[in-house]
């Protein structure tokens, strides 16, 4: 059946927000590789959530790129020029597309994220069927800005999220969002459950026509 978004703000004060087990890698703009450690949900269905957050307001001034995303048989790379088996949010439908390019130095295609000039956050996610794989992984760039708006500055977030109820499966960053990765001016930030290195050179990406498009603490609730 069909989903409906809705966004809820959650009042949060930034200076009481504090990231005790994430990590920093710097050079957000670099091509990563990122494995989730998902054997503690092993059998259970979950959501891959991707949240793309225009904090800083200018709308077009960064953007994403992810491909190759493995979840034991089941690949998603949109080489055929689809979106596989994600699903782009109805308010966000222009602002999700598969452009032509390159994370890892195989293939040709990439799903690129916008910022959503009317609607924020920008989602993209995929829902598992339970299995016995242990590792979600996918590659991932993203082009940040780093102006700064009244919510920060603009960030790429992931999530892993029970599929019916999108309550958290794995700790997040921020208590009770399930934010496992999450990727800004500053650098990736990620959860123990995560294990993120840079994809070497000579990987490049061509970059693929721009599309158009309050932090992490924007909650979004799908019905089914």
């Amino acid at each position: 059946m069909k989903k409906s978004s809705v966004i809820i703000s959650l009042v949060v004060a930034l200076s009481a927000v504090s990231v005790p087990i994430g990590r920093v890698w710097a050079g957000p703009s670099l091509p990563y590789h990122a494995s989730i450690d998902v054997s503690g949900i092993t059998g259970s269905d979950f959501e891959l959530e991707i949240a793309f957050y225009d904090n800083s307001g200018a709308i077009g001034d960064s953007w994403a790129f992810i491909d190759n995303v493995v979840f034991g048989a089941q690949t998603d790379n949109f080489e055929g020029g689809g979106i596989g088996g994600f699903v782009i949010d109805s308010l966000n439908a222009d602002s999700v597309n598969v452009v032509g390019g390159s994370l890892n130095g195989s293939g040709v295609s990439v799903l690129r994220i916008d910022e959503d000039p009317f609607v924020t956050p920008t989602f993209a996610y995929r829902d598992y069927t339970g299995s016995g794989a242990t590792s979600l992984s996918f590659d991932l760039r993203m082009i940040a800005s780093d102006a700064a708006g009244p919510f920060g500055v603009d960030e790429l977030v992931f999530s892993i999220l029970d599929p019916i109820t999108l309550d958290p499966l794995l700790p997040g960053i921020f208590p009770g969002f399930g934010n496992v990765l999450s990727v800004n001016s500053s650098g990736v930030n990620y959860t123990n459950d995560v294990a993120v290195s840079v994809i070497p050179a000579p990987s490049t990406l061509l970059l693929g026509s721009m599309g158009v498009g309050f932090v992490s603490w924007l909650r979004r609730r799908r019905t089914l």
